[in-house]
């Protein structure tokens, strides 16, 4: 997409999330692949960590204009939200009219500023992917809890989801655990182990 929109130096730069987290490392690989492999060059000294802010995203992407006043082919983000931010700090420099504006999730908001032609594309998860490997380690925790019964299962609910779905499907599950909320972190520290799934 790049070269059809009239670069010929195609370089990519990443707003990258969070240094060290694998989901951010992961999604670096897959970037700096794909763009390597199409020819182009991704820019490993140029990554910038947003920590998966909007706001972070605001600030890099102004330093990223100062550094290459001629422009940078493709602004990769580890999430939509930065992808947008990053865009819109670039609207109306001519420099970077043409520049690819890709995001991570999918999401509708991601959806609507394709629409409005900020940022340019998006990589979808794959909800049943996600769905089927839940189900694993459902599955998983399940044998686990039978050869040690020791082990204690913690579910921190997130607020966006109702507690009663969370009760009706750990007891269909047979798994036994325990529901708490507003202590995530707490949790995280004393935990042997620890699973966690985020959208961005």
């Amino acid at each position: 997409l790049a070269k059809k929109l009239g670069w010929t130096d195609v370089k990519c730069i990443e707003i990258a999330g969070a240094q060290g987290d694998q989901t951010t490392m992961d999604r670096m690989d897959g970037y700096r692949e794909g763009v390597n492999a199409a020819g182009g060059e991704f820019l490993d000294g140029e990554v910038q960590y947003g920590q998966g802010v909007a706001e972070n995203a605001t600030s890099i992407m102004e330093g990223i204009m100062q550094r290459f006043p001629e422009g940078i082919a493709i602004i990769c983000a580890n999430n939509d939200d930065m992808a947008q931010a990053a865009a819109r700090t670039a609207a109306g420099n001519e420099a970077y009219k043409n520049t690819v504006f890709m995001g991570f999730d999918g999401t509708m908001s991601a959806c609507n500023s394709i629409l409005k032609g900020e940022e340019t594309m998006s990589v979808a998860q794959e909800p049943f992917e996600m769905g089927y490997k839940s189900v694993e380690a459902v599955m998983a925790a399940i044998e686990m809890q039978k050869a040690m019964p020791e082990v204690q299962f913690i579910v921190p609910r997130a607020g966006t989801i109702p507690k009663e779905l969370i009760e009706s499907k750990i007891k269909s599950s047979g798994l036994k655990a325990t529901i708490t909320e507003g202590h995530n972190y707490d949790l995280f520290s004393v935990a042997d182990l620890a699973l966690a799934t985020s959208g961005t």
